[in-house]
């Protein structure tokens, strides 16, 4: 098998259990899809060190059918300053 043929082999596999997983715990939403490192999920930070903004790409939009935004919020290694929802209700 050369390399693109393992590489194919690899995203199929990969798309395939993504398919199958299971968001549980949030009854409100219903369906998830991710991108990683989209442009619009690209940020801007101050680096201490340098002394410079550096644009960090290392980011994952998660976009949701259904909010539960409190919840989502309330999970372990979630970023309040990165998560936004377009709910007006569950931003007030």
């Amino acid at each position: 098998m050369d390399d693109c043929e393992l590489v194919f082999a690899c995203r199929g596999l990969a798309e395939s259990i993504l398919e199958e997983i299971t968001l549980r715990g949030f009854e409100k939403i219903s369906k998830v899809s991710f991108t990683k490192s989209a442009p619009e999920s690209n940020r801007w930070f101050y680096d201490k060190v340098t002394g410079a903004f550096k644009e960090d790409k290392e980011n994952w939009i998660i976009e949701t059918d259904g909010v539960d935004l409190y919840n989502v919020l309330a999970l372990e290694g979630i970023d309040n300053k990165k998560t936004t929802s377009n709910s007006v209700t569950e931003i007030l």
